[in-house]
């Protein structure tokens, strides 16, 4: 995400296409004069997939059942998508995503896009080590 300031500065991030979505209406929100944008580089980006899952020892597993048949209905999605600047997993829900949304190649990208999005490769053992390891010394500022 690239965020152009007031002051003429320019802040880059790296975020979901959704997560960016949602700050940049809320900056167009706010009448701010801050500018936040989202594009895929076009050297290409890992993909990401989202999922909705239930754990195998889920207290209440009917009623996930009963949230995912929900939340899939083409409405409910479209709906999701609309919101939060997600592409929807359910082709029915398509036509009834806003023009704005399907329209956007950083969020529906384009056949030539996709073929340089790559998949993260899961790192061995020993880096996952590494990795929670920072990642939790980050997480408890030491």
């Amino acid at each position: 995400m690239i965020e152009e300031l007031a002051t003429g500065e320019l802040c880059a991030a790296i975020t979901y296409n959704g997560d960016g979505g949602i700050a940049s209406a809320r900056a167009d929100e706010l009448k701010s004069g801050i500018v936040v944008d989202y594009s895929i580089p076009k050297e290409g980006s890992v993909i990401y997939f989202d999922l909705l899952a239930i754990p195998a020892d889920a207290k209440h597993p009917g009623n996930a059942h009963k949230f995912l048949d929900f939340i899939m209905r083409p409405k409910q999605m479209a709906k999701f998508s609309n919101e939060f600047f997600f592409a929807s997993g359910n082709a029915a829900a398509l036509p009834l995503v806003s023009d704005e949304v399907k329209g956007d190649p950083d969020i529906y990208p384009s056949d030539k896009v996709m073929k340089k999005l790559f998949v993260q490769a899961d790192p061995p053992k020993a880096e996952r080590r590494k990795l929670t390891r920072l990642w939790t010394k980050i997480k408890s500022n030491r």
